[in-house]
């Protein structure tokens, strides 16, 4: 029964671990701002992520900063000069958010803002700024405006992955090194477990009162030895495993790259 207690204890533990991690990142946040930011981003709270991670580990959430804050920015959002200045960003508005009197202007400015967007002459530096093409513009500048914005993301791409490049070569520099600590690690507690075994055979051999009470002694330390050891080797694996999956993701993200690059040929 025990087996399969501990399992459940452990998964419990990294759980309560996990929370109060979460509720901590929760309990810094500035909810006015965050507030603020969520509705200048065009969203709804409750469909923001971090508030509803935040309420569900319990979290102490100002619910009245967040929500002064979320009209403060509402202000903003429902302006003409934002509906304008969110269109030449090339994204899409959230007109649902700002309904009165003003919803055909903002409907408008977002407008003139996508067309100022849109302009064959934006097409290469909105390409090159990395920010992905949202299919935001009116059929009759779409095709101009591609054919610049797709030079524009050629050169920001090429530039990514010589970055992911120099990622990879630099994390596999470090796997190298971690995998050499790892196998020394590995070495020094094989080491350290068969000198505590070697003392524990000898501790079972007849022998006198002074010499069992000195193997015991040496016992004890070979233990200490091999518990600094196990940890020693846990880690730097750990270490090895993270730099692993570090490359992983890097190589995922410039195949990605590679493949958009073909795409837009």
């Amino acid at each position: 029964m025990k087996k399969f207690l501990f399992p459940i204890a452990l998964v419990f533990l990294l759980t309560s671990c996990a929370s109060y991690i979460k509720r901590k990142q929760c309990e810094s946040t500035n909810w006015f701002e965050h507030g603020k930011k969520v509705a200048l981003s065009g969203k709804w709270l409750n469909s923001d992520s971090h508030l509803m991670e935040c309420r569900k580990v319990e979290a102490a959430i100002s619910e009245s900063q967040v929500d002064q804050g979320f009209k403060n920015g509402l202000q903003i959002y429902c302006s003409p000069d934002e509906a304008y200045n969110v269109g030449k960003l090339g994204d899409i508005y959230s007109n649902d958010l700002c309904q009165g009197p003003l919803s055909t202007v903002l409907h408008q400015k977002h407008k003139l803002g996508i067309r100022d967007y849109c302009a064959k002459s934006n097409g290469f530096n909105a390409g090159s700024s990395g920010k992905k093409y949202q299919n935001v513009c009116p059929s009759e500048l779409e095709p101009a405006f591609l054919v610049e914005y797709k030079k524009g993301r050629k050169k920001y791409i090429a530039a990514a992955i010589e970055i992911q490049t120099q990622t990879i070569n630099r994390l596999n520099s470090e796997k190298s090194s971690a995998s050499m600590r790892t196998h020394m690690a590995q070495m020094n507690l094989s080491r350290a477990e068969s000198r505590l075994n070697n003392l524990k055979s000898q501790s079972t051999q007849n022998t006198s009162q002074g010499h069992k009470n000195f193997l015991d002694s040496q016992i004890r330390d070979a233990d200490s030895d091999v518990s600094t050891a196990k940890s020693q080797y846990n880690s730097a694996e750990s270490d090895e495993q993270k730099l692993r999956s570090q490359i992983q993701e890097a190589q995922s993200k410039t195949e990605s790259l590679r493949l958009e690059m073909a795409s837009l040929d």
